[in-house]
């Protein structure tokens, strides 16, 4: 078995790298591609596919949707809950415990309104880094008590959370009689962050399986790279020699601990300040009217948002303001007008109404104009 790890700040180079180790693989050779998305793996699959022709034999897929997929075929007896039902879990067990009095170290904090969404993050990180409650009893009891009880919650609904389902997909993945058709092929793993013991087991027993692999992580995700390097062999370290511009070299230092030196900035990189994310959407949308006017189209720019929710609706309104066309990909907080209309159409079909009743809908206004 042979085993690539490529360390790169640049994200294009991992792509590329790991898109051409596929390739390399010929035409109709099976393979799967872990990515830290379900975006970065069909946009690394159309890659392959507009250079290849087809990818019959690729399939790609994200760390925890492999991770149900192995549990389940391992015979999962638990229904898996998400973040927020599992929150719901540990409002219910924050209830049980409040007229026991275990609950009082915690203070008035814990009838706050957003004392449950703490807790269940807190309680998410203990038992992703598997610290059971018995060890959190001496110094955090009221923590060890909520510990226990939300354990218990999930026993009695038969539930099961993501670090656990996890940890059950890496036993399963490290038993040899597991047949899985995500087991036993290529493994290409891009930009996929590796932080707690069962995520590594898990990537470590797919590693293992492999006949063959390439793992592709940033040089700033130390613990990623921590992990990936205990399973790769020989390492592969391309140039990292920082380009001329300024983006190029704020690229390669980002992350970089030891780069002290300071560049000057050029048309690469532009730091702006806005007070608000209304504002700064307005800047957003100044920029892109700039970079159009220079020649840029449209369809070569993104906009990447680390809290979309807080952002997509001042962008909508300030891209609708500048005429800017924009396509959202993880959905717009209010539905499309046209998609209103869609889906009232397909109502329409499903009921056996006219399409007289479609277009008495039609007539309120609700599709925007075919020729403003």
């Amino acid at each position: 078995m042979s085993t690539r790890l490529l360390v790169h700040p640049n994200a294009a180079e991992r792509k590329n790298a790991v898109r051409r180790w596929l390739l390399d693989l010929g035409p109709g050779a099976s393979a799967l591609a872990l990515t830290a998305s379900a975006d970065s793996g069909r946009d690394l699959l159309r890659a392959i596919a507009r250079e290849q022709g087809a990818v019959f034999g690729l399939s790609r897929a994200s760390l925890p949707q492999l991770a149900r997929s192995l549990a389940s075929q391992a015979g999962l007896a638990q229904t898996p809950i998400t973040a927020i039902a599992f929150e719901a879990v540990v409002a219910r067990a924050l209830f049980t415990l409040e007229p026991t009095g275990v609950l009082a170290p915690f203070g008035d904090a814990r009838r706050g309104p957003g004392f449950p969404r703490a807790a269940a993050q807190a309680l998410t990180e203990l038992r992703w880094a598997e610290i059971p409650p018995e060890r959190m009893g001496t110094r955090r009891p009221a923590l060890a008590a909520l510990a226990v009880e939300v354990g218990r919650e999930l026993e009695r609904g038969n539930w099961i959370d993501r670090p656990g389902l996890v940890r059950l997909a890496a036993t399963a993945a490290a038993r040899t009689e597991t047949a899985h058709p995500g087991l036993d092929l290529p493994l290409a793993v891009l930009d996929l962050p590796v932080r707690f013991p069962a995520e590594r087991d898990l990537l470590a027993a797919l590693v293992r399986r492999a006949p063959a692999a390439i793992l592709a992580v940033p040089t700033g995700d130390a613990p990623a790279r921590r992990a990936m390097e205990a399973m790769a062999e020989p390492t592969v370290a391309p140039s990292q020699a920082a380009g001329s511009t300024a983006l190029s070299r704020l690229q390669h230092r980002l992350f970089n601990e030891d780069a002290s030196e300071g560049f000057d900035l050029d048309d690469s990189v532009t730091v702006f300040s806005a007070p608000g994310e209304s504002r700064e959407a307005v800047e957003i949308a100044r920029m892109i009217l700039a970079r159009a006017k220079e020649g840029v189209p449209f369809d070569r720019m993104a906009i990447l948002l680390r809290s979309p929710s807080e952002y997509i609706a001042h962008l909508e309104e300030a891209l609708g303001r500048a005429h800017v066309p924009a396509h959202i990909a993880r959905g717009a907080l209010r539905p499309l007008a046209s998609g209103r209309a869609f889906l009232a159409l397909l109502a329409c079909a499903g009921e056996g109404l006219s399409a007289r009743r479609f277009a008495e809908y039609l007539s309120l206004g609700q599709v925007p104009s075919a020729d403003p």
